[in-house]
């Protein structure tokens, strides 16, 4: 085998080995629960949120979640910053009488363990829930915002009008 053959073969062979390792301490940072598989979980409608503090509330309040665990990357800060953005700027009339509440939330933390399975959450997500009289009806995982984060004007335009849509509805 020629030196330059040799060269490139140890080359590819030291970037499988890192790219393995990489993708091992991620997955070892991660909880337990975001490697679980849904296991069939089925919310029905009217269960009381998960949340204990919402129980005392009356008439109809929306909820904007973003869960994310302790082991962050870029992207899920800027996941994070954007929606937090998108709310504030979107809603300060309806953030300040209360009717929508932003909450951030580490799924890592034992008391908040049990949003993974509720919601079944497998990695970072922005979840809206709308509330009526202490109970949640309806909740909705935004999903795209994954596929909208390099897009700062369709992110927010898309977290405003889903969060509009259930401030709409009472």
């Amino acid at each position: 085998m020629n030196k330059k053959l040799k060269t490139t073969l140890s080359t590819l062979i030291m970037a499988v080995a890192s790219i393995s390792i990489a993708i091992f301490a991620f997955k070892a940072t991660q909880p337990e629960a975001f490697h679980r598989i849904s296991d069939g979980f089925a919310m029905e409608e009217k269960t009381p949120p998960p949340d204990p503090s919402l129980k005392k509330q009356k008439g109809h309040q929306v909820i904007a979640y973003y869960f994310h665990t302790t082991f962050r990357c870029t992207t899920c800060f800027t996941m994070e910053q954007l929606t937090q953005k998108a709310i504030l700027t979107g809603f300060p009339n309806e953030l300040k009488n209360g009717l929508l509440v932003w909450k951030v939330i580490n799924v890592d933390e034992k008391e908040n363990e049990h949003y993974v399975k509720y919601y079944k959450l497998y990695t970072k997500s922005v979840i809206v829930a709308d509330i009526k009289d202490g109970a949640q009806v309806r909740w909705k995982n935004l999903k795209d915002i994954w596929n909208l984060v390099d897009d700062e004007k369709a992110f927010t335009r898309y977290i405003q009008d889903e969060t509009q849509s259930y401030l709409g509805k009472s």
